[in-house]
């Protein structure tokens, strides 16, 4: 008992350095002789034991490197080690971990130390943590135990339900909640933080910035019950469980109350009125790169706070020229006047790697302006990241890169970002062009990730309102994101038409698809759908096969020839004289998800061998758990 007592105050010592509490040991017990009641003795330890929670490693799923794999399971992005949900090889047995962006969420460590903080938060006199901060801090830990909880369930269906610290003396095996039960459980969380009321505040500034919100209760109560609506939730509705309707209707009535009181409380689209295109162009790359956007920016409800050199998020190291983006997904982006784009038709599936056809398709041109903010292809401006520095080539008076990709002859060094993508093209969304492609430290930096936006609320209620009869508020939302995003209303209502039932529904998506995309959305929003297996409005996923292109170029050119004479937006003649566009298949096989992966089934190595309570998920080996119940 001595070792634990000791190695929990370490645990909270290193806490206290990372949330720089600056009088810890100012006339106090040293800390090593610190047993756990002191610290609920002293708000200042109290809130160090928190922030340690708030901000550990286990604590948000959805940052840009626990995400990457689960986009290769959609027209997001392609990576060859990175497709077993779609391919259906996904190991029965084993442990996942969970680097890499890996599938096995498992959040009891950070759920136990947030039960444990919130039985014993009460120990400490009133005069010494005021009532209205004991509430502060409560309501941020039930809003994070939900986040976990909700993280697990859309995962897994039902899980484990604890709710209070664990002791040795306890029965540690706890058997499945039923996924009903769960979801009872992690609305009452964020209900019981919401009635705080004005003590929780609804937007945070300053130091505290970034701290989860009232606003972030809100919106994360609307997104969990839109989730618990959707056919991934309610394909079955067995006895006990609500309806279909019922579960529809409280989505609509969480989406909408997070919409009005987030909006009275300030949030909103970043700059929501652009002069015209190229303003917009700029205001959507100042809403993911501009310095303390939590601050200033009324579109960020929550993020991953980071502040270089301390805390680095590696997002320039993850996206800049490192993942490949299929032409399925360039397509997803309309033309500039909002109707969809079809000028590239992509041809069938073919052995992957060999060329199906050639295009002289200038796709670039005439796009909506969010095309250029989140794809790179061969020829637009984009910096690069290479390790070391004093690369040349294509090089501008800022030290940027043309984004420059040659796939036969000469290939560019291991590590060069020259090196042509699997697929020929690159996200660029969240890169700053400011920034220099040969910089120190990896090009790591200090930008906050998004967790969620005021245009995700937005699109949530969107649904919601197509399901409940509120077809025309639906509408109104993609009319403003689409406002805001620099389409003209012209004579089609921003691109949207007048669709109604399962295809707004779909319109919906799609927007999503555009609006959120890279920020860890479009592979849950085809799973809470089914859009995998069961068409929507005759869109499935499944049966696809990934495209991506090949910018070859033609005979007696240089492997990397200077692209700066060229004007490819309004000359594309000139890009086509040197390169020919290789169209091939990225996959060997066609998307085939399964009706199993819906559901994941539980590692044996890393759960159940450990718990024999735990059931396995049905339609896995030895599966007896319903996810429906």
């Amino acid at each position: 008992m001595k070792n634990i007592k000791y190695q929990w105050i370490m645990l909270l010592a290193l806490s206290l350095s990372f949330v720089g509490c600056e009088s810890v040991m100012d006339d106090k017990k040293n800390l090593e002789s610190l047993v756990a009641d002191d610290v609920w003795q002293d708000p200042i330890l109290i809130k160090g034991f928190m922030d340690n929670v708030l901000t550990g490693k286990d604590a948000i799923n959805g940052i840009p490197e626990w995400e990457r794999e689960l986009r290769n399971h959609t027209e997001e992005s392609y990576g060859q080690y990175g497709n077993k949900v779609v391919y259906d090889e996904i190991l029965i047995s084993g442990d996942y971990g969970r680097s890499g962006g890996n599938l096995d969420h498992w959040s009891y460590t950070a759920i136990r130390n947030i039960n444990k903080f919130l039985e014993n938060v009460d120990k400490c006199p009133k005069e010494k943590l005021l009532p209205a901060t004991r509430n502060q801090y409560v309501a941020q830990m039930l809003v994070l135990r939900a986040w976990l909880y909700f993280d697990m369930v859309r995962s897994y269906g039902g899980v484990p339900l604890i709710l209070n610290e664990q002791r040795l003396d306890d029965d540690l095996n706890v058997s499945r909640a039923k996924t009903s039960e769960c979801i009872t459980q992690i609305v009452k969380d964020l209900d019981d933080a919401i009635a705080f009321g004005e003590d929780f505040p609804m937007k945070w500034t300053g130091n505290d910035a970034g701290r989860i919100s009232r606003a972030v209760a809100l919106a994360l109560k609307a997104r969990i019950l839109l989730y618990y609506a959707c056919p991934q939730f309610s394909k079955e509705t067995p006895a006990g469980t609500k309806s279909v309707e019922v579960r529809w209707q409280e989505a609509y009535a969480a989406s909408q109350a997070a919409v009005q009181q987030l909006s009275t409380a300030g949030y909103g689209l970043f700059r929501p009125n652009p002069a015209d295109a190229e303003a917009a162009i700029q205001n959507y790359f100042d809403m993911f790169t501009e310095d303390n956007e939590i601050d200033t920016n009324p579109e960020m409800v929550w993020v991953r706070r980071y502040a270089y050199p301390i805390a680095t998020s590696g997002i320039d190291e993850a996206f800049r020229g490192g993942m490949g983006v299929p032409l399925e997904m360039t397509n997803a982006f309309a033309k500039a006047d909002g109707t969809p784009y079809t000028d590239l038709v992509l041809p069938a599936a073919g052995a992957p790697g060999s060329t199906l056809t050639t295009s002289t398709v200038p796709f670039w041109i005439d796009r909506e302006p969010r095309f250029y903010t989140t794809i790179a292809y061969n020829g637009c401006i984009f910096p690069l990241y290479v390790s070391g520095s004093g690369l040349t080539g294509d090089e501008d008076a800022t030290g940027r890169l043309r984004h420059f990709y040659l796939f036969n002859g000469g290939q560019a060094p291991y590590g060069d970002p020259r090196r042509m993508e699997s697929s020929g093209l690159s996200m660029r969304k969240f890169i700053d062009d400011a920034q220099k492609y040969h910089t120190t430290d990896g090009n790591r930096s200090g930008r906050d990730w998004p967790l969620i936006r005021y245009a995700e609320v937005l699109l949530n209620y969107a649904e919601t309102a197509v399901k409940t009869g509120h077809e025309s508020d639906a509408l109104q939302v993609l009319r403003d994101i689409r406002k805001r995003a620099g389409i003209p209303q012209g004579t089609n209502n921003y691109g949207i038409g007048t669709p109604s039932g399962d295809a707004l529904i779909l319109t919906i998506l799609k927007e999503r698809q555009v609006e959120l995309a890279y920020e860890s959305f479009r592979y849950y929003d085809l799973r809470r759908w089914r859009v995998y297996t069961d068409a929507l409005n005759g869109f499935k996923l499944n049966g696809m096969v990934r495209h991506g292109i090949k910018p070859d170029p033609k005979g007696g050119y240089p492997t990397y020839e200077a692209l700066a004479a060229l004007d490819i937006a309004n000359e594309p003649a000139s890009y086509f004289a040197m390169f020919e566009d290789q169209i091939h298949s990225l996959d060997a096989n066609p998307i085939n998800f399964t009706e199993r992966q819906y559901f994941y089934r539980l590692s044996y190595e890393g759960h159940i061998k450990k718990n024999p309570k735990l059931e396995q998920t049905i339609l896995w080996e030895g599966g007896t758990f319903n996810p429906y119940e």
